[in-house]
């Protein structure tokens, strides 16, 4: 009988992070690598982050996203984790993998993409760099100073009696995940969804409109100044919490009220019989902010409270859905579907 290696699919993308990475640490000036964003004592202080844009990225596959919204998604999805650690995006530099079929015209497309965003968000391209490769693959990296001075938000400063928020946005919450599920189930046929006016395209197209960071809705939580904790929600609103609660040791208790989530999840949900709180905080994410701090927020326009920080009598905090002891989907990459 052959002897069974172990595969990265074996842990999956946390756990590598975890038992692997972590202990790579050296830099003794630098923040732990809990985050996806790392602050630099340079200056007023220096905010980078880096992320890779696939070429099999499902709104893409499916015809959903052209090559210029791709571009744009590759920018947003970026400089989405530097904002929500509180900074403003400064410069980029730009890494590219191109196959040698990749047409000219789909390259320019892309490219005009990048160029938006990053105009939208008065950033500048800097560097980077271009090679040969097996498909188009992004890799950003973001240079972002501080909003506020030599201050930087993480995923690790929420404390008990904190309040917990979303961003608030045009539509309701869920859109990604259901957008997901409905991937998932459409595997066999992706053109035909996107040719369809069905519902269901109707409901991914809502989503990709909706997707994408707020700069001015983080400055305004941030000139309150009563912020505790904060990450983007680039893998699900569950597991967002999840990451929060894990790094601050508490439990957050989210209690998500119905009229929160958006028409056409609820629509969804009913059609496939699925719970749509459940549904609505899974896996899938649109870059809305994610965070703690006082009552005070709940002035804020930009902002859903969603629930509360409580003491957690377990070593590692955890996210807990009110009223269910079902939990919401979680993207883990290597190991989700």
């Amino acid at each position: 009988m052959s002897k069974r290696y172990e595969t990265v699919s074996d842990y999956g993308e946390r756990s590598i992070i975890s038992k692997f990475i972590k202990s790579m640490e050296s830099v003794s000036e630098a923040l732990p690598l809990d985050d996806d964003c790392q602050f630099l004592k340079i200056g007023d202080g220096a905010i980078i982050s880096t992320d890779r844009t696939p070429s099999n990225l499902r709104y893409f596959e499916f015809g959903f996203m052209n090559y210029r919204e791709y571009g744009r998604y590759h920018v947003y999805s970026n400089i989405s984790d530097v904002i929500s650690s509180g900074g403003v995006p400064k410069y980029y530099l730009l890494n590219l993998a191109l196959q040698k079929s990749l047409s000219i015209s789909d390259l320019e497309e892309f490219l005009v993409g990048v160029d938006e965003e990053l105009s939208k968000f008065k950033v500048a391209l800097v560097g980077g760099d271009t090679k040969e490769g097996s498909e188009l693959n992004a890799v950003g990296i973001v240079i972002a100073e501080p909003y506020k001075r030599n201050t930087y938000i993480n995923r690790s400063g929420a404390k008990a009696g904190d309040f917990l928020f979303i961003q608030r946005k045009e539509y309701g919450l869920g859109l990604t995940p259901a957008s997901q599920e409905i991937f998932k189930m459409h595997s066999h046929r992706k053109t035909d969804l996107k040719l369809e006016e069905s519902f269901e395209a109707c409901l991914v197209r809502r989503d990709v409109s909706t997707m994408g960071p707020c700069l001015e809705a983080m400055k305004s939580i941030l000139d309150q100044e009563i912020i505790s904790a904060c990450a983007d929600n680039s893998d699900g609103v569950y597991a967002t919490c999840a990451e929060i609660a894990k790094a601050s040791r508490l439990d957050l208790m989210i209690d998500l009220e119905s009229n929160f989530i958006d028409e056409y999840v609820h629509e969804y949900s009913s059609r496939h019989s699925l719970n749509a709180k459940l549904l609505a905080l899974g896996a899938g994410g649109d870059f809305r902010l994610v965070l703690t701090g006082s009552e005070e927020l709940k002035s804020n326009k930009h902002l859903i409270c969603i629930g509360r920080a409580v003491s957690s009598g377990q070593v590692e905090g955890q996210a807990k859905v009110v009223g269910t002891s079902e939990t919401p989907s979680v993207w883990n990459h290597f190991k989700t579907c």
